[in-house]
């Protein structure tokens, strides 16, 4: 059979996959338990290979803490080695205001219902 062409949809879901606990696991860490992002709705902006051989993926996350409760526009690089996937950057293109305080009201909330 003739060799298909690759389906770039695919390759790209397959990082996401890949990505996404590190992803996950640097969200809550920066804005709390409460903070999440959606696996497709990581944007791949590039790859690079460094030097060394290694990857350099760029991507944007929009964590939130709920519905149309958006904390940030995040753009973060990973660096892919054998071994590991290594969060290196994590910056903040823009802000939210609500968001953050909504957690704060979750948390508050939820111990006294507790």
């Amino acid at each position: 059979p003739a060799a298909r062409p690759p389906d770039h949809e695919q390759y790209e879901k397959a990082v996401q996959r890949l990505i996404f606990p590190e992803l996950s696991q640097a969200v809550r860490e920066r804005y709390g338990e409460y903070a999440r992002i959606e696996i497709y709705e990581t944007e791949l902006l590039g790859i690079e290979r460094t030097a060394g051989g290694d990857l350099l993926l760029m991507v944007q996350i929009v964590p939130f803490t709920g519905p149309h409760n958006s904390i940030a526009v995040v753009q973060v690089s990973l660096l892919c080695t054998p071994r590991e996937i290594e969060i290196i950057r994590f910056e903040e293109i823009s802000l939210f205001d609500e968001p953050i305080k909504t957690v704060r009201f979750c948390t508050v909330f939820i111990n006294l219902c507790q």
